[in-house]
C-alpha cells in the first residue's frame, strides 16, 4: 500500500483551516490584554514556585542549620543538649558510666505534633569494634553502609541492637512511623 502524499497534504491543510478558523483563536486574538495577564501571572507563579523550592520550606530543618542535638545520659537517665558534630558515645554531666565508658548516647527525641509534649523514640550510639569515620555512612539513607556500626535501644531497654538487624530497623521504623494525625512525628531540637 503506497502512501498518497498528496491525500496527507489535504489532511493537513483541513487541520491547519480549521484550527485558523476556531472560534478561540478568534476571541484570543480580540482579548490581547486578558492573555498577557494570564502570560505574567503565569510566568510570577513559577518564579513563585522555583524560589520556594530553592529555598526550602519551614518545616524541618537541614543538618548544616542544627548546631545542638539530645543526648541522653545513661546514668542519670536525663536529656542533655551538645554540639551535633559528636560521635556517640560522648561525655556525659554525670561522668563515665561504671565500665569507665563515655555515658552520653545520641537521643532522637520527637513530638507528635508541633506543640505537643516531646518524647524520647530511641537511643543510638557506635558500635564499640566500629570505626568512628564510618558515622556518617551509616546515617546516608542509601545504600550498603545505611546503620553499620550502630547500635540502637528504646529508653527502656537493657539490651543495644545493631541497626541493620530486623530488629533495629523495626525500633527505628516505629520511631518515624506516623501517628494519629496521619503525619510522621517532628524531630525536636534544644
Amino acid at each position: 500500500m503506497a502512501l498518497d502524499s498528496d491525500k496527507w497534504k489535504y489532511r493537513w491543510l483541513r487541520i491547519v483551516e480549521r484550527w485558523e478558523n476556531l472560534p478561540v483563536r478568534a476571541w484570543l486574538n480580540s482579548h490581547p490584554q486578558i492573555v498577557l495577564g494570564v502570560a505574567v501571572g503565569s510566568f510570577l507563579l513559577l518564579i513563585v514556585v522555583v524560589i520556594s523550592l530553592l529555598i526550602g520550606g519551614p518545616e524541618g530543618a537541614s543538618t548544616e542549620q542544627i548546631k545542638r542535638i539530645w543526648y541522653y545520659d545513661l546514668n542519670t537517665k536525663q536529656l542533655f543538649a551538645a554540639k551535633a558534630t559528636q560521635i556517640p558515645p560522648i561525655a556525659a554531666p554525670s561522668g563515665p558510666t561504671s565500665e569507665g565508658k563515655p555515658a552520653g548516647v545520641r537521643a532522637y527525641v520527637f513530638a507528635s505534633e508541633p506543640g505537643a509534649e516531646p518524647f524520647i523514640a530511641y537511643l543510638e550510639t557506635l558500635a564499640p569494634d566500629a570505626d568512628p569515620s564510618a558515622y556518617e555512612r551509616a546515617h546516608a539513607n542509601y545504600g550498603p553502609y545505611w546503620g553499620k556500626g550502630l547500635l540502637v535501644r528504646r529508653p527502656g531497654d537493657p539490651d543495644w541492637i545493631d541497626a541493620q538487624s530486623p530488629r533495629g530497623r523495626g525500633i527505628i521504623e516505629r520511631a518515624w512511623r506516623p501517628g494519629k494525625n496521619g503525619r510522621p512525628p517532628q524531630p525536636s531540637y534544644p
